[in-house]
């Protein structure tokens, strides 16, 4: 994994793209949990995730010389992004990093703002953040995921939402395809964002059924 590292310090999601925040979060994250230690490696990818972080806590995607070096003009993923900051504020150590990210997200969940700018779902800012206050869902295998991992943050467990998403498991023992997951163009800002803005369905449904296996065995362990 750290062979993948680019000299900035981050990742990318592939191999042909430039590196991000978000996904140097989840690289990191992913390490955590498989107890790496390098520090240096975790450093230098700490450092390129707070560049991102804008005059107002939040964290954006891209830094602009990077969106430019992909092609495209500087515009919303180069400001702070929500559902990036909800996942900064989890992962890094940084604490100073950390608390003007926990600020940023403060302002807008107290505001009752729970959008994200890649997710079409609310409960993923919620998620990620912790804020157990929620609005109704669908019947999408991914956002009931998110609703029952935080729940089960708090040690709620919900019988009945468990077995609402168990209900939805297919022959093959996947889940449907989920159609949370956006890409707004470089231009659109989070305000910009509207019913025509392109969902990416994950039609392998690779990440709809780890979404929902991971919520139904940490619900299953509160009600065992």
């Amino acid at each position: 994994m750290s062979l993948q590292q680019k000299d900035c310090g981050g990742w990318s999601y592939n191999q042909h793209v430039v590196p991000d925040a978000d996904t140097t979060l989840r690289v990191l994250q992913f390490l955590g949990k498989a107890g790496f230690n390098n520090e240096v490696i975790i450093n230098r990818a700490e450092q390129f995730v707070i560049a991102h972080q804008q005059a107002d806590g939040g964290i954006a995607t891209y830094l602009p010389d990077m969106v430019t070096a992909m092609g495209y003009p500087e515009g919303g993923w180069t400001v702070s992004h929500p559902c990036v900051t909800a996942l900064a504020s989890r992962i890094l150590r940084n604490e100073q990093a950390k608390q003007k990210a926990r600020q940023y997200l403060d302002i807008r969940l107290a505001n009752g703002d729970t959008r994200a700018y890649w997710w079409k779902t609310p409960w993923y800012v919620r998620y990620e953040s912790g804020f157990i206050n929620g609005e109704s869902f669908s019947n999408d295998p991914v956002e009931l995921s998110l609703v029952l991992l935080l729940k089960a943050r708090y040690s709620l467990a919900d019988r009945k939402l468990l077995v609402s998403l168990k209900n939805l498991q297919l022959d093959d023992g996947s889940w449907p395809a989920s159609r949370q997951f956006r890409i707004p163009r470089p231009n659109q800002f989070l305000e910009d964002i509207n019913e025509g803005t392109e969902l990416v369905e994950d039609r392998t449904r690779i990440f709809s059924t780890a979404a929902a296996v991971v919520a139904i065995s940490r619900q299953k362990a509160l009600l065992n």
